[in-house]
């Protein structure tokens, strides 16, 4: 997680806190302002970003939240820097939509989890199994009730709570008084109750934590297929 121009230094944690990267970043841009100045537009919006290949560019349509000026700035490559873990993804498991709109809160996405402690004594069912959900559900262990998992991976459903691949990096793992209660996919929702493909179910929990990751999307990009006349990709679009 480096530039390859410029290394950390060496008295850097292997994970270094939000603070060192944060200085990082800024010595990094501090280097390189004299040899590469840099027109930095902060406040400013990106509505719309699109290539027009008879000028062989991009134009980028830009608005001010300041002066709530609009112009059109135009550029030879464009790189998209804006992240992939803004707009979470639901499956659209069957009934879930009517049981969404019938319990306003119950169900959520891992990118509203903050803390344990709201879920004090609830009973929750975490969806996914990958490190967000495994690290949601040994954190709630502590505090629910009872938590529920389902995954897709019938390895998982079927690990034992004591099992060490299952421990934590960050401290103990689960807690052994009140271990998970592991399921297979959700196949679908009712009003009172969680089938799983198995043909297992369980009571409505009080929360479900859909763990699931998220859909990488770009708004703003009004042409993301290649279009005729464009140049190499490693010329047109480049994202992180």
């Amino acid at each position: 997680m480096q530039f390859p121009d410029v290394p950390f230094p060496a008295s850097t944690d292997e994970f270094p806190s939000h603070t060192e990267v944060l200085k990082y970043i800024e010595a990094y841009a501090q280097s390189k302002v004299l040899t590469h100045p840099i027109d930095l537009r902060l406040n400013t919006q990106v509505s719309n970003v699109e290539f027009h290949p008879q000028r062989s560019l991009w134009t980028c349509d830009v608005r001010d939240l300041i002066s709530e000026h609009n112009q059109t700035l135009e550029f030879d490559a464009v790189l998209v820097c804006t992240g992939r873990v803004s707009h979470p993804y639901i499956p659209d498991v069957s009934g879930i939509n009517e049981l969404a709109l019938s319990r306003p809160g119950l169900v959520i996405h891992a990118k509203e989890y903050r803390r344990a402690s709201e879920f004090q004594d609830q009973t929750v069912l975490v969806v996914g199994g990958a490190a967000s959900a495994t690290d949601i559900a040994r954190q709630l262990s502590y505090t629910a009730c009872q938590v529920h998992t389902s995954t897709a991976d019938a390895s998982q459903a079927d690990a034992d709570a004591r099992d060490p691949r299952m421990t934590p990096e960050m401290g103990a793992g689960c807690n052994p008084s009140r271990p998970l209660c592991r399921h297979l996919r959700i196949k679908e929702f009712t009003q009172t109750h969680v089938h799983f493909v198995d043909g297992t179910s369980i009571p409505m929990p009080d929360t479900i934590i859909y763990a699931t990751g998220y859909i990488c999307t770009f708004p703003f990009i009004s042409q993301v297929e290649p279009v005729k006349g464009a140049p190499k990709p490693d010329h047109q679009l480049l994202s992180d």
